[in-house]
C-alpha cells in the first residue's frame, strides 16, 4: 500500500512539473516570436523555479520511500527554494510600481521572507554541522559521514 501511495504521489508531480515544462517551452516560444520585449520574464521564471521546487519534492519522496523514514534536509532546501522563487517574483513586478502604500506592504513581505530564509539556512546549516561532527548517525540519504563508511544502506 504504501509502495503504491508513493508511486502514485510520484506520478502526479512528475506529471505537474512536465506540465510546467510544457507551458515554460510555449510561453518563451511565444515570446520569442513577438520579440524579446514581448518575453513574460516574470512568469516564465516563477514556473521554472516552481518545476525545480517539485524536482526536489519528487526527490525527496524518492529518498524517504527507499529509507523509509522522512528527511528533514530536501524540505528545508524547499522552503528556501520557495523563498527565494516569492523574492524574485515580488522584485520583478514591483519593478515599475511607484505607489508608496503598495511598497509599504510589499517591503514587510521581503522582509518576513528574508526572515525565513535565514531560518532554514541555519536549519541547513545546523544539520550539516551535525552530521560532519558525527551527532547525526547518517547523512541526508543514508550515508554515514563518519570515517567514509556507508552505514545504514
Amino acid at each position: 500500500m504504501e509502495t503504491a501511495l508513493y508511486a502514485a504521489i510520484m506520478v502526479l508531480l512528475a506529471g505537474g512539473a512536465g506540465h510546467l515544462l510544457l507551458q515554460i517551452t510555449l510561453e518563451i516560444g511565444r515570446g520569442l516570436a513577438g520579440g524579446l520585449a514581448a518575453a513574460p520574464l516574470v512568469p516564465v521564471l516563477n514556473k521554472i523555479l516552481l518545476v525545480l521546487m517539485l524536482v526536489e519534492i519528487m526527490h525527496t519522496v524518492q529518498a524517504s520511500f527507499l529509507h523509509h523514514q522522512p528527511i528533514l534536509e530536501p524540505f528545508l532546501a524547499i522552503g528556501l527554494i520557495a523563498g527565494i522563487r516569492r523574492m524574485l517574483v515580488i522584485t520583478a513586478e514591483q519593478s515599475g510600481t511607484a505607489d508608496t502604500t503598495h511598497f509599504s506592504m510589499v517591503l514587510g513581505e521581503l522582509v518576513l521572507i528574508t526572515l525565513m530564509s535565514m531560518v532554514f539556512l541555519g536549519g541547513l546549516y545546523l544539520l550539516r554541522r551535525g552530521q560532519l561532527s558525527g551527532q547525526h548517525p547518517h547523512a541526508p540519504y543514508g550515508r554515514s559521514v563518519r570515517a567514509g563508511t556507508e552505514e545504514g544502506l
